[in-house]
């Protein structure tokens, strides 16, 4: 029997070393994990976001279209806070995206609910676009609009759909945010 113990003990040690062996490999890989994230964050900043918009920045205006074919520029929003929604076609998650906002009576922005005006702004192709804002129907629930000469990637710099961009009454960006 005093053998089977010391046996026994022995892999149990054994077996504890090798947990204990595995548990800081994976502890000291998740600090480096860590370390990555937080300087690329740091160097960063707002920099890496898909946009050239900055925040406390105004918000540079450009001409729209809306789906009657009618020039518009978004400056006449000025004087309310806004959540411009920016849509591409042939992404799904942008057909997700405005079937989620169309059933969600929510504010534009969660952060700030007085918030209370969404703009849905389409790239791509026109007719594309047109399609996509009419099978949405989300026209019925905001005013919809097309980016038929790419201001929003010349001026706005955004190149990750959906994006909104949340504006003060003074036309300034207040927050960004990407993804569906």
């Amino acid at each position: 029997m005093s053998s089977l113990f010391l046996i026994s003990y022995i892999a149990l040690w054994v077996l504890f070393l090798i947990v204990a062996f595995v548990l800081l490999s994976v502890l000291r890989n998740l600090g480096i994990i860590y370390e990555s994230l937080s300087s690329n964050a740091s160097v960063a900043g707002l920099e890496n976001t898909p946009t050239n918009l900055k925040a406390g920045g105004l918000l540079p205006d450009i001409i729209v279209e809306t789906l009657r074919g009618e020039e518009s520029s978004l400056s006449h929003f000025k004087g309310e806070k806004m959540a411009f929604s920016i849509v591409s076609t042939g992404c799904g998650a942008c057909t997700r995206f405005l079937e989620k906002i169309k059933d969600n009576n929510a504010s534009p922005d969660p952060l700030d609910p007085s918030v209370e005006k969404r703009v849905i702004i389409c790239t791509g192709n026109i007719d594309q676009s047109t399609q996509m804002l009419k099978d949405s129907r989300i026209k019925e629930f905001f005013p919809a609009f097309l980016d038929t000469d790419n201001s929003i990637f010349d001026k706005w710099g955004i190149t990750t759909f959906p994006a909104t961009i949340i504006t003060n009454q003074e036309m300034r960006v207040v927050r960004q945010s990407f993804g569906g």
